[in-house]
């Protein structure tokens, strides 16, 4: 098998197969898998590039928000350790009492176990290397904030290297805009694993577009240990590889297809660590319905609620964000749809999973963040602005994105729930 970071030749012929991207019959389908550069060295220069200049528009209106209206819980005010702690809000904290003192801090069922472990262990370490041993609450702040840094640039250059090598790199350099500057995309800047877990998602995609198997089990593995939506990745990897091998009359048993089994072992890891820290299987929906309420149940009922917490709601951000949420449930119906004419069955399948999940819990809760992490949506929106002729539909879609990203961003910043 030919190296996955150095393959490059197989990446337009592959396409074909791995992905049906370009039998949509849309307009993006017409744009050239040859337009543009689409080497590593360009997806770095783009995606990193692009991401700078995001992550400086952040920090700088962050700044801005403090300043005029500082957050509801006191803080210290700006020093040298600000931009760590500026976007730590909310699930962070969990995040931080993972990485600092671990999952059972607070007695054998303690909540944390609602969230996967890469993310924070892997801040754990990385704040241990800052404190030299010595770590203090600053170090695992740095070192969160890091990773979900990394984690988005890696993201970036990703997203751009797989639309490039499929729709030209156009449509890949708005992509990256449309990642960084979606409504909810401040979650890629905050100490949340959102971002880390994108970036190997990403990887594996691109490397099942290469046909590496073993790359993108080892990638899916990694994003697993992130969030559970490893498990959706999974599921839509699987269909891309049944496709390839049914489209070149392969047999569907082969020894390239066992690195698929990983992210398989890293689920049952985590949860077999759960049944003996907790003493049962099900110690992460336990988890979730004690911190959360989330629990599953019949995706009717989950729209009932949701639109009784929308009546019921005390307060304005409240009442904006459960709008929110059925508005983007809506949203990503009308994606799913969208993918299923065009036959895209992977991604397909990544984003209904993910939509299922969300759909049948208890009620409405962060879909609008989750689609940050649906990239194929993200792929379907820039195609859209790179080739629809209703210039005037794509400016104002545009400006109430920028205008959502600046209100949700800004929310987040003071403090209070928004996504």
């Amino acid at each position: 098998m030919r190296g996955y970071w150095s393959w490059r030749g197989d990446a337009q012929e592959s396409s074909a197969n791995v992905t049906t991207a370009d039998r949509s019959g849309g307009s993006e389908a017409r744009i050239g898998a040859d337009d543009g550069d689409s080497s590593w060295g360009q997806a770095i220069r783009v995606g990193v590039g692009l991401w700078f200049v995001a992550w400086c528009c952040y920090l700088i209106f962050a700044a801005v928000v403090v300043a005029i209206a500082p957050p509801r819980r006191t803080d210290p005010g700006p020093s040298y350790d600000w931009m760590f702690r500026v976007y730590a809000h909310w699930d962070s904290g969990h995040f931080w009492r993972v990485a600092a003192h671990g999952y059972l801090s607070r007695g054998r069922h303690d909540v944390n176990v609602a969230f996967f472990p890469g993310y924070p262990l892997t801040g754990r370490y990385l704040a241990s290397a800052f404190g030299l041993g010595h770590t203090t609450l600053g170090d695992y702040q740095a070192a969160l904030a890091l990773l979900a840094w990394g984690g988005s640039a890696a993201a970036s250059v990703l997203l751009y290297k797989l639309v490039a090598e499929s729709l030209g790199s156009r449509i890949a350099g708005v992509s990256v805009v449309v990642l960084l500057a979606g409504p909810y995309s401040h979650f890629l800047m905050a100490s949340y694993s959102e971002a880390p877990f994108l970036a190997c998602a990403l990887a594996a995609w691109v490397a099942a577009r290469h046909r590496c198997w073993v790359w993108a089990g080892v990638w899916c593995a990694a994003a697993t240990f992130m969030r559970v939506n490893g498990a959706f990745l999974l599921a839509g990897l699987v269909v891309m590889y049944v496709l390839d091998a049914r489209a070149n009359r392969a047999p569907l048993l082969q020894r390239r297809a066992l690195g698929l089994l990983l992210p398989v072992g890293a689920l049952f890891m985590y949860f077999g660590w759960i049944r003996v820290a907790t003493g049962t299987w099900v110690g992460w929906f336990v988890a979730q319905r004690k911190g959360w309420d989330r629990y599953t149940t019949w995706p009717w009922r989950t729209l009932h609620k949701t639109v009784e917490n929308l009546q019921l709601a005390s307060s304005k951000v409240g009442n904006y964000q459960t709008s929110m949420e059925l508005l983007f449930a809506g949203l990503l119906i009308a994606a799913l749809v969208l993918l299923a004419r065009r036959g895209q069955w992977p991604e397909f399948t990544y984003v209904g999973l993910t939509a299922l999940s969300l759909m049948t819990s208890s009620f409405y809760q962060s879909v609008p963040r989750s689609t940050v992490l649906a990239f194929p949506i993200v792929i379907m929106i820039a195609a859209w602005v790179v080739t629809s002729r209703h210039r005037l539909l794509v400016w104002a879609a545009c400006s109430v994105s920028v205008l959502l990203l600046l209100i949700n961003t800004a929310t987040f910043v003071r403090g209070y729930w928004a996504g």
